[in-house]
């Protein structure tokens, strides 16, 4: 009876070996598969060691469909009341102008309204013998002004908009500024050609070391208007009925270029 027991003894050991080392196997074999999963991501963000690195320019050239202008009036008076009614007045009359010229209420915009006190330097007379004091200042009155900047959509007015406005006797006209609308699809454009441009520069460098590109690992993009104003047209006058001139003002084209500089992995 007792060599029973034991028998049974010595065969619920080797089971329980036998059960512990096949949980230890299969362990190790969950650990070594998500080690090598990990492995492939960790080794993905391992910094590149030998690159190679290629600029590419691309141009994209638009023409402008947006034009802003910017004027300041003001007026200088005893008062900021009454310089405020002369400023507001004129304002008004402008405003109204750009409204029958059919320019939204959203392209309008006041850029700054200002109300600044004037002074009148004196000097003090001198004595002979004796050493000037400094002179003195005493206010003089009060200047009221305000920016307005205009956005106009339709280019072809861009001239009597601002003899209209030179009529009234509005001052301090600035502009116009020519833009494009939709600045990042022009943009898009010369980006495209400067990649297209860096990536045929890199294959024909690749090839030229006896290298692969292997992944892109860098990437520098530089927007700028580095072609600037063409214009065409020249500065005329058109003569119109009502005004002895209005000036005649070029669009031109805007030249967008675009510089990339790319990095490969190569081995």
């Amino acid at each position: 009876m007792k060599e029973i027991f034991r028998k049974f003894i010595d065969g619920e050991k080797n089971n329980i070996v036998t059960a512990v080392l096949f949980l230890l196997a299969a362990f190790l074999a969950v650990q070594t598969l998500t080690g090598l999963a990990e492995l492939r991501f960790v080794g993905s963000g391992i910094p590149a060691v030998n690159t190679i690195s290629v600029e590419g320019v691309g141009e994209a050239v638009a023409v402008p469909d947006i034009a802003t202008i910017s004027f300041t009036i003001r007026f200088k008076e005893d008062t900021v009341a009454q310089a405020q009614e002369k400023t507001t007045v004129l304002v008004s009359s402008a405003l109204a102008y750009l409204d029958d010229q059919d320019i939204a209420d959203k392209d309008i915009k006041t850029n700054s309204y200002n109300v600044y006190p004037q002074y009148d330097y004196f000097q003090t007379t001198c004595i002979p013998g004796v050493p000037c004091r400094g002179g003195e200042s005493k206010l003089s009155g009060y200047e009221v002004s305000q920016s307005i900047s205009v956005k106009i959509r339709d280019l072809d007015q861009v001239g009597a908009i601002l003899g209209g406005l030179g009529e009234m006797n509005v001052q301090n006209i600035n502009g116009p500024n020519f833009e494009i609308d939709d600045l990042e699809k022009i943009q898009a454009e010369a980006r495209e050609e400067a990649i297209k441009e860096a990536k045929n520069k890199a294959k024909v460098l690749a090839r030229d070391l006896g290298v692969k590109l292997v992944r892109v690992v860098g990437f520098w993009e530089d927007n700028g208007y580095y072609g600037g104003y063409k214009a065409l047209g020249a500065f005329d006058a058109v003569y119109a009925e009502g005004s002895d001139f209005l000036p005649e003002i070029p669009v031109g084209e805007n030249e967008i270029t675009t510089r990339v500089n790319i990095t490969y992995e190569i081995r």
